[in-house]
């Protein structure tokens, strides 16, 4: 079977959307006829929102925060499940959110159990959060699962903010030291190498290494930045990868005699 999309209207005029599973178009259709509504548009609902992805986008620990919350909310104030999903498809204008409510409208009114839909996206929502919904519907607690979900995963939101907040500072000093190392490595290193070589200096060994280097980088630090990004294309070609590094010969035998 195929998950549809439908958009109805009853007699009364109201249109109503929601979606299905059947074989096929003409199933769907025979559906609607059976509770006299007219239809208006029914179209296969994407791959995407197959076992391990939603269609439109995805789920994060916000959503489920306030899914989790306000299901919570309406459960504790008597509100019907089917009601209160209902009510969150009008509230919810994020798509991924509205999509996943609106299967779970079509789930419940088939008579399937409230944690199935939710089942279908492990990827999104964890075997912990399934496991919980389904052990809550059993016992008739969703309510309390609803809201145990939903201070557990404030908690871990809020514990993964303050370790984004300490590992911006770090990243930060990274990023900043890696920029400052090209800028000496391709930039700084060649010229003070020229100044020195024009000038006819003996420097120590260990700085004619560094000379060296900054002369090799200078001069093919291009060439090997796009060896590294195209590097696994490149070496099913011998040819063009023989081409590449011909002009390394010359300067490894500059760089070594730089050195000795």
């Amino acid at each position: 079977s195929m998950l549809f999309h439908y958009i109805a209207s009853q007699q009364n005029g109201k249109i109503l959307e929601s979606d299905i599973d059947a074989e096929n178009v003409g199933e769907v259709l025979s559906h609607l006829a059976a509770k006299n509504l007219k239809p208006v548009s029914v179209r296969p609902v994407s791959k995407m929102r197959g076992r391990h992805r939603l269609f439109g986008g995805k789920i994060t620990i916000a959503d489920k925060i306030f899914l989790s919350k306000y299901l919570a909310l309406m459960l504790k104030i008597g509100t019907g499940l089917l009601q209160a999903v209902n009510i969150l498809i009008e509230d919810f204008d994020k798509p991924v959110i509205r999509n996943l409510l609106l299967e779970v409208k079509a789930n419940l009114e088939k008579g399937l159990p409230f944690f199935s839909t939710f089942a279908k996206y492990p990827r999104s929502f964890g075997q912990v959060y399934i496991n919980l919904i389904k052990a809550g519907e059993a016992s008739g607690s969703l309510e309390s699962v609803f809201d145990n979900l939903t201070n557990s995963l404030a908690k871990e939101k809020n514990l993964k903010d303050q370790v984004r907040g300490a590992l911006i500072y770090p990243v930060l000093l990274l990023v900043a030291a890696l920029f400052i190392l090209v800028f000496l490595v391709f930039f700084a290193l060649p010229k003070i190498s020229k100044v020195f070589s024009e000038a006819g200096f003996n420097p120590p060994l260990f700085s004619k290494v560094v000379f060296g280097i900054g002369a090799f980088f200078g001069q093919f630090g291009i060439i090997l930045i796009i060896l590294l990004i195209f590097w696994h294309r490149l070496s099913y070609n011998v040819e063009i990868l023989l081409v590449l590094f011909k002009p390394f010969h010359k300067l490894l035998h500059q760089f070594l005699n730089l050195i000795l």
